[in-house]
């Protein structure tokens, strides 16, 4: 670790002008901002320019987070371990595979509904986990779905296994890092209970081979879709 920070701390005396840096001595708040985060998130950068490139989209992530947090009352926001990838990178992640043939919509009845609900407070929503390079967005979406509705309809909150979907729905339409569909992950877990992650852990990477026992906890008995672009739906 002090290796890594020597070494940004290198990066950016070299990355200015020498004389420059010797006149002010001194970082700027933004190049402390940029160290804090290097040393946080174990970031390593073999060269200067790639250290400099990637302060550059930390900057620009550093600008969109203060745009955000100056305009929006209800939320607060910050950097992540993703804060000096470029818009490309991160769209690497996003492995939602849509459809244009929809499953069963739901018209929902929001009238007698609470004017709000914190699930998290109530227990029936896991910790925040890490999909990492891998476009597995909708197996985390399917096993949070599964989650939570196992806790509230009276079980335990228990993390269920993103990798079980990732190795073993392909049948179902899903492509692991390539991509999938929630839809296609239900139909899936309607036929075959998900691990727990323990068990079935996840390892941020296609798997060859289905390894599931046939004997997990996480179960549905069906699902529906909501409607489309439907705030009292959602």
């Amino acid at each position: 670790m002090f290796k890594k920070i020597a070494a940004t701390f290198g990066a950016i005396k070299h990355s200015i002008n020498d004389d420059k840096f010797m006149q002010e001595e001194l970082m700027t708040q933004a190049d402390y901002d940029f160290i804090h985060f290097v040393s946080e998130h174990q970031k390593s950068y073999g060269t200067v320019a790639e250290f400099n490139f990637r302060k550059a989209q930390f900057a620009t992530a550093q600008a969109e987070i203060n745009e955000l947090n100056a305009e929006n009352g209800t939320a607060t926001f910050g950097h992540n371990f993703m804060s000096d990838w470029t818009h490309e990178e991160y769209k690497k992640l996003l492995g939602y595979k849509g459809t244009k043939k929809s499953n069963e919509v739901m018209e929902f009845d929001a009238t007698k509904l609470a004017a709000s609900e914190n699930w998290v407070t109530k227990g029936a929503v896991t910790a925040v986990k890490n999909q990492g390079q891998c476009g597995s967005c909708w197996a985390f979406s399917t096993t949070g779905s599964v989650e939570g509705a196992d806790q509230i309809a009276g079980g335990d909150l228990t993390p269920l296994s993103e990798q079980q979907l990732m190795d073993c729905s392909k049948a179902e339409g899903n492509q692991g890092c390539n991509g999938g569909l929630m839809d296609n992950a239900f139909k899936y877990v309607k036929k075959t209970p998900l691990e727990t992650e323990s068990e079935y852990p996840y390892t941020h990477k296609d798997g060859r081979t289905c390894k599931a026992k046939g004997s997990g906890v996480g179960h549905i008995s069906g699902f529906m879709d909501v409607t489309s672009d439907s705030v009292e739906a959602m």
